[in-house]
């Protein structure tokens, strides 16, 4: 699932995270990487990118998510849009943790 949203004042980025992650979808995170983070031209935002653990499996997205299901991550790449930005950010996910580049919790 790709969630994305802004830093507000007064809060640093790990806030954000766990702020967009609960509003969007009502799940509460218990661990959390960060994977990589890029400028994004179309949108001419810079982009900080994490993968998370979640405490649990049910979600309540809101209207801001289109459709939400839950995916074994190999299966994913084949699941999410083709050239996109969530497809890029799960390919280098992947790529790391075959390569052991990956620290985990």
């Amino acid at each position: 699932m790709l969630i994305a949203g802004y830093v507000t004042k007064g809060e640093n980025a790990k806030q954000a995270l766990f702020r967009e992650i609960k509003e969007e979808t009502g799940l509460t995170i218990s661990s959390y990487e960060f994977n990589d983070n890029e400028y994004y031209a179309r949108t001419n935002t810079y982009i900080n990118k994490y993968i998370v653990v979640v405490e649990d499996e049910l979600f309540h997205c809101n209207e801001e998510i289109d459709y939400a299901k839950w995916y074994d991550l190999k299966d994913a790449m084949n699941i999410i849009k083709p050239d996109s930005l969530a497809q890029e950010l799960l390919r280098r996910y992947l790529y790391k943790r075959e390569h052991n580049l990956v620290f985990t919790r």
